[in-house]
């Protein structure tokens, strides 16, 4: 963030299982950023409720693309 950016981006859930980084310390790191700068979930999850539920607790923001059920 010192170099500049304003957001920062965690791969999580990935359809390989093999993240990066735990659920637990992404949240930690999202949570903890300071203003103005945000954390964005990555995943490439399918289901709306699946989404949500995954989403909510943290301040991140999320797009989705492609199709959502």
């Amino acid at each position: 963030m010192s170099e500049g950016g304003d957001w920062l981006g965690f791969p999580l859930r990935l359809p390989s299982g093999k993240d990066d980084i735990s659920e637990a310390a992404a949240a930690a790191i999202i949570c903890g950023l300071p203003t103005p700068h945000l954390g964005v979930l990555i995943s490439y999850m399918t289901q709306a409720r699946d989404l949500a539920a995954f989403y909510f607790g943290t301040t991140a923001k999320s797009t989705v693309s492609g199709s959502m059920a």
